[in-house]
């Protein structure tokens, strides 16, 4: 695999584990906002569902890192043309961010 392919590789990773993060983070946020009253009242199931959450998300999150370690990816830059269409754009070098 060249080393562009693996660069690619690790920044579509990285880029889906950030993605379930966000989500995780999220979801948690909206509750604390929706339920602020019920987790003062009480604290520690609040904790322990908060820490399930996060622990299911974790595992979540190792089980897409072992799903791309099992493909091979080919880094292809696609760019919009002026009409919004895709189009194969020439390979990007990462090295030099063009």
């Amino acid at each position: 695999m060249q080393r562009d392919d693996l660069n690619a590789k690790y920044k579509l990773k990285n880029g889906v584990a950030i993605s379930i993060k966000t989500v995780m983070i999220g979801a948690l946020s909206i509750f604390e906002k929706h339920f602020e009253e019920e987790i003062a009242k009480n604290p520690e199931k609040w904790e322990a569902a908060r820490n399930e959450i996060l622990g299911r998300g974790h595992q979540s999150l190792e089980i897409a890192a072992n799903h791309f370690n099992r493909f091979c990816v080919n880094f292809k830059n696609f760019v919009k043309d002026s009409e919004g269409e895709f189009q194969n754009g020439k390979p990007r070098d990462f090295r030099t961010g063009q």
